[in-house]
């Protein structure tokens, strides 16, 4: 029962800041880590019993940024303190310093004052709402504090301030000036016509002026210079002698070398280098060229000299035109979005679609004729939907003949969701395709062969395991928008979809069941009628830790991607894929354009330092389109300054694999991303659809279950049975414990176990056959998550399997193995199966109809019966409690049981099991990799041992042996559905139910879509 009473401030808390954050991090607050509930924000506010004091700085030792007094490593941090205004001080000029890792909201006498979610690394300035300006009064206020963490470090400190909140767009690059870091020199950098003339004044005017040029100077000059002339900044970024790409605000330790430029009383050794290095490239007037360098060598001219710039200019404008000639062969036109940058705290949150600071976005088209001579011009860019009008656009999708294009759009700030629109090149005309009856955002669209469209929403209405947000999973839809099914039921997101040449579909799947949230972001493949979906590569692989957007090389079986993180922004290095090589790890990846196998430490942050690629576009076997970021931003580097997505940007270009590169567009106010080039395509060969909406099943047959590694060691013989089980997905986000393993921490949102349990709600469908020769064939519901486990004879799990795989409708799927290599068939030599020869078999079930595994419901009735007698708190086993009663955990808002809590090792007052001797299971954040059989589960857990051996002659019937075994099989699960055994309140139940509808009203809408579908010709198009 929760103690209701007034909380009693500390006085005096939070005090003014006028120069240093240091001054935040010495008050006391209140504190707690368990949900306060409803109200715990307002001025007067119910207290739970768990406040605690604490100084300012709560947080985990070693988070960067952090100066940690108060420890905190749970989730969540709930903070209340109090700040006294002054009569006589102005509350207009107050403004919130924070530091926090990872999101925050903070409350002044229960209005919301600021929030932000992401991390950083050092305190920066927030302006505080005006409604909660207004709440500030004279005397005592009521300041109260949430912070949320996942992963990594965790960090949260809050002070008032004198300092003004500097003026930024929420999506603009936080630039830095030159007139802030040296006014002085303000006025010294002017613009001229040219670039070299630009820099050869601003030389000039700092000898004359006496300026010291140090490294903050030198990077304020060449953001300067990005500002106005991008590609001749490029040009000299590549050719320099030194790191050109450290330059940028912040890196004072960097060792760019625009200062040795700005340097005078030198000789002009940099510049006759910088020409040195471009002559290679400039083909037969790469002589004349050599001839004019040698003159000036010859006649000892000085580096501030004009003739020297102009002279390197001529030749990179040469070397340019010879670079861009077989891009011009191609096409003549790019089409690209600028939008920000996506993802940030998680590599796929690319449907917070509400962000109040993604306003600014549109679709572009960049015009290369000009680029066709080298006369000093440039390719021209030209909107076709503005940047500036409140909207955002992503996403852009060329069709076939190369006339119409897809894309997704928010068309302006009061537009909560994306939704699928088309544009006809010629004439500029859109029409919607997505949006009419649906809730949610849908993105990321492309052309299927036939004609339909597949695309991405999140209006399956389901939350992230792991944090919370909406799901996004595939649909296809025909040319018009009309006849939309659901061809992705998948746990998390379904992304970036790209068709290769043979037709396949490949894509980002993020992928967790009973195993890291963290590293499996592989790649997947379907067929385009949604059918054959399974791994394309690294479904079980510790790295590359995630890979983005794949795209097809175009006359080959290999895909381009970038290589990146989990928990940062999508992008990171850039890497070839050939699965001809292999299937899992770095064997069949080629990094570019060091053409090496990737050397990137084991990390959640992949790949993330350095030079940034994403969105790329392969043109052919040596060259691509793509976003690229050549400054090295460091982006999760401890002592760097720089460590948001937002701070990044973007360019254009066209580069060769071994990394020659030329800017085609170029903006530092938003990124240029998702190149696409105006060509026609073949359409690939239409393959015939397979799925029959008017089937509920589909069938699977696997022929040699001993066949592939995932059984090895064990004797042929043992496996009896498969056992199907179903996953089933969360609507709502409510309540919330943590997990730690192998594979990393997590937290878990409305969770159905204890911290390291079951991710989601499992049900068992049944079980198939598994014959003498080790084949398997049997139906299973269609359009439906499912899970396999070997059983032995015992029906005790000897190899499980950690993802899921899905059936259309009336589809027939087959497999060689446990586990089998994607390239190897099957064996030689096999006759027809024993599986085949018997037909598909229905599933024999377990116990009764399929239902959520509950441990109230399976599992406590067997303790009651026969062991609570003894193991409770009066009896001879009364140190392991098993009776029913239920325990209130508060962060989880759930109420376990005793006995649960007991056999999962959950010490008092925690949310995370322990696998242990009595019950051993495989945490859900054990390693992504292939598991070897027997890792964890019923064979290994001594409560399944003990009762073999008759423990104290207690005789189980085998129905209470098999449920005891498939609950520990089952990663412990406690809850069957996410509505049992709930702590919610009023409101948190009405949410829930909101949700529950919500998604009966969209499965509602898509099932009149398929029955029109059914009542004309099915899967139209083959597709």
């Amino acid at each position: 029962m929760r103690r209701v009473a007034f909380l009693p401030v500390i006085v005096t808390l939070l005090c003014l800041q006028p120069a240093c954050p240091a001054a935040a991090i010495e008050q006391t607050w209140q504190y707690t880590t368990t949900d306060p509930g409803e109200g715990w924000q307002q001025s007067v506010a119910p207290q739970c019993e768990q406040w605690k004091s604490g100084k300012g700085g709560f947080g985990k030792p070693g988070t960067p940024g952090g100066r940690v007094q108060t420890l905190w490593n749970t989730p969540d941090v709930w903070l209340r303190g109090e700040y006294v205004l002054a009569k006589d001080q102005d509350a207009a000029k107050l403004s919130l310093e924070v530091c926090h890792d990872e999101d925050f909201e903070v409350y002044i006498n229960g209005t919301l004052a600021a929030q932000a979610t992401g991390h950083i690394k050092d305190y920066a300035i927030y302006a505080i709402a005006p409604d909660a300006r207004k709440a500030l009064k004279p005397g005592k206020n009521v300041i109260a504090v949430h912070c949320h963490q996942t992963v990594g470090g965790q960090y949260i400190d809050v002070g008032f301030t004198t300092k003004p909140v500097p003026h930024r767009s929420p999506d603009r690059r936080q630039e830095l000036a030159i007139e802030d870091l040296r006014p002085e020199v303000a006025e010294k950098y002017v613009k001229k016509a040219t670039w070299q003339e630009t820099l050869t004044a601003v030389r000039t005017e700092f000898k004359a002026a006496g300026v010291e040029v140090d490294m903050a100077l030198g990077s304020a000059l060449a953001t300067e210079l990005w500002r106005d002339f991008p590609h001749q900044t490029d040009w000299l970024m590549q050719d320099s002698p030194g790191q050109m790409a450290d330059w940028i605000i912040g890196y004072r330790d960097g060792k760019g070398d625009l200062t040795n430029f700005l340097e005078t009383d030198r000789d002009a050794s940099l510049e006759r280098k910088l020409i040195e290095n471009v002559l290679p490239e400039c083909g037969p007037q790469g002589d004349s060229l050599r001839t004019q360098l040698d003159a000036l060598v010859a006649a000892e001219v000085k580096p501030e000299d004009d003739r020297w710039l102009d002279l390197y200019a001529k030749a990179c404008r040469i070397r340019r035109q010879l670079r861009l000639r077989p891009l011009l062969q191609k096409t003549s036109q790019v089409i690209f979005a600028k939008h920000h940058n996506m993802g940030g705290g998680f590599f796929a949150y690319t449907e917070y679609t509400n962000w109040p600071g993604n306003k600014f976005g549109g679709l572009c088209r960049i015009d290369l004729d000009a680029e066709r001579n080298a006369d000093g011009r440039f390719a021209a860019v030209t909107a076709l939907i503005p940047t500036d009008t409140g909207g955002v656009v992503r996403d852009p999708a060329l069709s076939y003949d190369a006339r119409r294009l897809l894309f997704a759009w928010r068309e302006d700030a009061e537009d909560r969701y994306y939704n699928i629109y088309e544009m006809e090149l010629a004439t500029g005309e859109v029409r919607p395709i997505t949006g009419a009856d649906t809730y949610g955002a849908s993105y990321d669209p492309c052309y299927l062969p036939g004609g339909n469209i597949l695309f991405v929403s999140s209006r399956v209405v389901q939350s992230v395991d792991c944090a919370g947000p909406d799901v996004s999973n595939f649909f296809i839809c025909d040319k018009d928008g009309g006849r939309v099914r659901r061809v992705g039921f998948d746990q998390v997101h379904t992304l970036w979809p790209t068709v290769l040449d043979d037709g396949r579909v490949v894509y980002m799947r993020w992928d967790y069941n009973d195993r890291s949230q963290i590293y499996p972001q592989g790649l997947l493949q379907m067929n385009a009628d949604g059918t054959g979906q399974t791994e394309f590569y690294g479904n079980n692989s510790w790295e590359p830790t995630t890979l983005f957007h794949p795209c097809g090389i175009p006359g080959t079986s290999k895909i381009m991607a970038a290589m990146g993180g989990h928990h940062n922004p999508q992008c990171g290095k850039l890497g070839v894929i050939d699965t001809a090589h292999a299937r899992q790890g770095l064997d069949g990846v080629t990094e570019l354009p060091s053409g090496e196998k990737p050397a990137y430490p084991r990390a959640d942050a992949y790949a993330q330092t350095g030079d940034q690629y994403c969105y790329p576009f392969p043109l052919d076997e040596q060259s691509l389109l793509v976003s690229y970021d050549p400054i090295a931003y460091y982006l999760r580097g401890r002592g760097r300054g720089f460590n948001n997505k937002n701070q990044m940007r973007f360019h254009l270009y066209y580069m060769t694999f071994d990394g020659r590169r030329e800017v085609l567009s170029a903006d530092v106010q938003i990124s240029s991303l998702e190149p696409i080039p105006v060509i026609a395509r073949s359409v690939p060969a239409l393959r015939p659809s397979t799925v029959d909406y008017r089937k509920t099943a589909g069938v699977f047959h696997l022929q040699d279950i001993y066949q592939g590694p995932g059984l090895t060691g064990i004797a042929r013989g043992t496996i009896k049975k498969l056992r199907v089980v179903e996953l089933r997905y969360r609507e709502m986000n409510i309540g919330r414990n943590s997990s730690s393993g192998k594979g990393g921490g997590a937290s878990v949102v409305t969770p159905i176990a204890v911290g390291t349990g079951a991710w989601d709600v499992k049900v068992i469908l049944g079980d198939a056959t598994v014959h003498e020769d080790g084949s398997a064939m049997f139906r299973v519901p269609a359009r439906t998550p499912v899970y396999f486990q070997a059983l032995d004879e015992n029906n005790r799990t000897i190899q499980t399997m950690r993802s899921w795989a899905t059936l259309m409708p009336g589809e027939q799927a087959s497999c060689v193995g446990c586990h089998e290599h994607k390239n190897r068939g099957p064996a030689s030599g096999h006759r027809t199966s024993l599986a085949m020869k018997a037909g598909p078999e229905q599933l024999a079930p377990f116990y009764g109809p399929a239902r959520g595994f509950s441990f109230a419901k399976e599992i406590q009735p067997i303790l009651d019966r026969h062991c609570v007698k003894c193991h409770s708190a009066d009896g001879k086993g009364k140190k392991v409690l098993l009776a029913g009663e239920p325990v209130l955990d508060a962060g989880s808002k759930r109420y376990w049981s005793r006995a649960y809590l007991t056999l999962t090792a959950t010490k008092p007052g925690a949310s995370r099991g322990e696998a242990n001797e009595l019950v051993n299971w495989i945490s859900n954040s054990s390693e992504p990799c292939m598991i070897p059989p027997q890792y964890g589960g019923s064979t290994r857990s001594k409560l399944i041992a003990m009762h073999d051996a008759g423990h104290n002659k207690v005789e189980l019937s085998r129905e209470e042996k098999d449920k005891l075994a498939a609950w520990i099989d089952l990663v412990i699960p406690f809850c069957g559905d996410y509505i049992e055994a709930n702590a919610w309140n009023e409101g948190e139940m009405k949410n829930a139910q909101e949700r529950m509808a919500l998604r009966k009203e969209m499965d509602a809408v898509e099932r009149r879509s398929i029955a029109e579908m059914v009542g004309g010709r099915g899967e139209r198009g083959g597709s």
